[in-house]
């Protein structure tokens, strides 16, 4: 078969294809030209131009069928960033290019409800592509589910009306150099589609004005000045009207150090803020780099007000002269012969006065930071770093899990910086959040991960193979006022976690069946019968299965109860059973003004010899009391706050004992506090200035914190606002929501 070609026709195409090699050619020769003048002004320069550096905090959020992404431009290398290429896959390791944009923001509406999604970004100068970002993963979903009602028959279910759109409350903000990326999930659109979104930006919280509208659930705000803190909220519109307005974020856009020599220190971690009397106390973690010369602290104030504070050496510092009641932001930076490093994560700190002290010296631990999820064979395995906690140490951890990226429920605890979550399945994507306990409090939960498990993916953290813990060597079992209380030492945990002990008991040695779990290291079995021998063992046990069983230890609980006496003689006192015993209560004010003085009585069985009552808030004892009785106790100088008043009363045979300790011994000691038998209740001082109350006077107050969350309550009839401590109360209240907003705005009370 013979093709015949028109000679014009050909020689059309000989053309065409010569203009199209020299257009090549002359591109390619552009750009080599590009970079080579880059490469040779930088270097008179003194600097080497490279490809940018890797993204560092790119964040997914996801919506119904779309996924936003955010995320701050790294530094260039040198030169101008003229692009970012975005990957996207159903897998972190099989990502596939999706798009380029020359933006920091961007909506992936080509996605499935159902289907978890990972994403990467790489930014693009004119020496190249730069390395690519971690990958976030998103699973799009319905996220604002139209809201049914049954009709006035009670029979089928119909649509309410339609309305404008709910509330946007996923929004999230990444700083860069003089821009801030905005990305959230559409709400419930309210019926009918939403058009565009408003959106809204201030200097201070609260004062957010319009600033433009987009049609996309991603924007990027440019041209704003560094070292100043923006506030943005959105809201969503639709042909019915404008929506509510979402939650507030606030980010602060910082400047990069174009130096390009190596050696620039990293970025300080572990920063910490502990507020005191008019004083924040500042902590942080070394960072890499070559010899640092010193570290620079930064402070904003609520009103967005920022100042450079101060250079120092060591790696903590206390700036004094500060408001009390009002919150700081603090940032700080290494500094080397090369120049300065970047930024830290802002941490905030409100100062109160130092009758408030234990506001932040017995506080709350701090947000957990660094956690991570790595997703295994029908397991993920979290990790993260210990929160500061002031002077009272970590209990333990609380972990929350869902599948829902907003569920946040309350799924475990655990007693060290790391937990394998078994009860998992395959192809299913968690959410994990955490947060530390102490004996204060709960503190804030940390950053939201995910993970997917996999079936043909298994992931083992670097340390030894993981086995089930060790055995417990050293079980002691004794008798304890006719309990048996067991202790034992923690063995090793087999490289996880130990989440709890199963506890063995029997009658016959050898012969011995579960009894109970438990998280601590001590029990105190009050099941036991008088006269009876009990066996006991322990074991651990932790996500990879139970340790070996323990020693067995032994008790006998004799057929009177018996008393250990402490007068070091080594003599027991054998006393007989009371059946029936108590101690009450019987009269207590609910509530006292700071100074006035207040009385508790209370009532006792009659074989007790004598009593004594304790007042938390001044820490005050008095002994030898009777049986039935009352005292007084003053409230001058003791801080607004709610305090314990307790009365404990002693047996004959336990009434040398009534002096030898504190009250804190008794409550706190294992071996003092199964003596003698205590009452206790609540009372709450309220904050004076000098005003009478009037019976015929109610009212209520509110507190604002920092993360919007408004707590208050009812006024006690006849307090006036004047007599409540705005500063004191919401200080305490607001400790686990972020602290206190602060200012005239953070605290209202009405009296009515």
């Amino acid at each position: 078969m013979t093709i015949t070609i028109n000679r014009k026709v050909l020689i059309a195409i000989i053309i065409a294809l010569i203009l199209v090699g020299i257009f090549y050619l002359a591109n390619r020769a552009n750009l080599i030209f590009r970079r080579f003048s880059a490469t040779i002004l930088s270097s008179l320069e003194g600097g080497v131009v490279t490809v940018p550096q890797k993204i560092s905090n790119l964040v997914a959020v996801s919506g119904d069928e779309q996924v936003s992404l955010a995320w701050a431009a790294p530094i260039d290398g040198g030169s101008k960033i003229t692009a970012y290429r975005i990957y996207r896959g159903e897998s972190s390791n099989n990502l596939d290019f999706l798009t380029a944009i020359s933006r920091e923001s961007f909506t992936d509406s080509a996605v499935k409800n159902g289907t978890t999604y990972y994403y990467k970004v790489a930014a693009v100068n004119i020496m190249g592509e730069g390395p690519m970002s971690d990958a976030v993963n998103a699973l799009p979903s319905i996220s604002g589910s139209q809201p049914i009602s049954k009709n006035d028959n009670g029979g089928a279910v119909v649509a309410p009306a339609v309305s404008v759109p709910s509330a946007i409350n996923s929004l999230v903000a990444v700083s860069g150099n003089n821009l801030v990326s905005l990305a959230w999930s559409a709400p419930y659109n309210g019926g009918r589609p939403i058009s565009l979104y408003k959106i809204y930006r201030g200097t201070w919280a609260g004062g957010e004005t319009f600033l433009t509208s987009t049609n996309s659930s991603a924007f990027t705000d440019t041209n704003l000045s560094n070292n100043t803190a923006y506030y943005y909220r959105v809201s969503a519109v639709n042909s019915v009207g404008e929506g509510s307005l979402s939650n507030r974020v606030s980010a602060n856009p910082t400047a990069y150090n174009y130096v390009y020599n190596a050696g620039l220190p990293g970025q300080i971690s572990n920063l910490t803020a502990i507020p005191g009397d008019g004083q924040v106390s500042l902590s942080w973690s070394a960072t890499s780099g070559s010899a640092i010369t010193g570290y620079k602290i930064y402070r904003r104030d609520y009103y967005g007000n920022s100042a450079y504070v101060s250079t120092v050496s060591t790696n903590s510092f206390v700036n004094y002269g500060l408001s009390n009641g009002q919150t700081y932001y603090f940032r700080v930076s290494a500094v080397n012969s090369t120049g300065e490093g970047p930024m830290s994560a802002e941490v905030g700190a409100t100062p109160v006065a130092s009758s408030y002290y234990y506001y932040n010296y017995n506080q709350i631990p701090g947000q957990v930071t660094g956690l991570s999820a790595n997703p295994g064979n029908n397991q993920v395995y979290l990790s993260w770093s210990t929160p500061s906690s002031g002077s009272t140490s970590v209990s333990y951890y609380k972990i929350y899990r869902s599948t829902d990226y907003y569920g946040d429920s309350f799924y475990t605890t655990a007693g060290s910086t790391s937990f394998i979550d078994a009860s998992v399945s395959n192809g299913t994507t968690y959410y994990y959040r955490v947060s530390a306990v102490n004996s204060v409090g709960e503190g804030s939960l940390s950053n939201r991960v995910s993970a997917t498990p996999y079936s043909t993916y298994v992931y083992y953290p670097p340390s030894n193979p993981k086995t089930a813990p060790g055995q417990i060597t050293n079980l002691t079992a004794q008798n304890s006022s006719g309990y048996a209380l067991l202790s034992w030492s923690t063995p090793y945990n087999g490289g996880s976690s130990i989440q709890n002990y199963k506890i063995y008991r029997g009658t016959s040695s050898g012969n011995l069946s579960l009894l109970a779990t438990t998280q601590f290291t001590n029990y105190t079995d009050s099941s036991v019968s008088s006269g009876k021998n009990y066996y006991y063992k322990v074991s651990a046990v932790n996500s990879y299965g139970e340790g070996i069983l323990s020693n067995q230890a032994s008790v006998k609980i004799p057929s009177q109860t018996y008393y250990y006496d402490d007068d070091d003689d080594d003599d027991y006192v054998y006393v007989p059973s009371y059946s029936s015993e108590y101690v009450r209560i019987t009269s207590l004010p609910s509530s006292v003004t700071e100074g006035q003085t207040f009385s508790v009585s209370w009532q006792s069985s009659s074989h007790f010899q004598g009593c004594r009552v304790w007042f938390q808030g001044s820490n005050i004892t008095k002994d030898s009391l009777p049986t039935n009785g009352s005292a007084s106790f003053s409230t001058s100088g003791i801080p607004a706050g709610t305090y314990e008043v307790g009365v404990r009363c002693f047996r004959p045979y336990e009434i040398d004992s009534m002096s030898n300790y504190k009250e804190d011994d008794y409550m706190t000691n294992s071996a003092y506090n199964s003596i003698g038998k205590r009452d206790g209740k609540n009372i709450v001082v309220i904050k004076a200035y000098g005003q009478t109350s009037t019976s015929s006077i109610n009212g209520s107050y509110s507190c604002v914190c920092n993360d919007g969350t408004v707590l208050g309550g009812a006024l006690s009839s006849g307090v006036l606002c004047s007599n409540v401590g705005g500063v004191e109360t919401c200080v305490s209240k607001c400790l686990p929501y972020g602290g206190w907003k602060g200012g005239t705005s953070g605290f209202t009370c009405v009296n009515y």
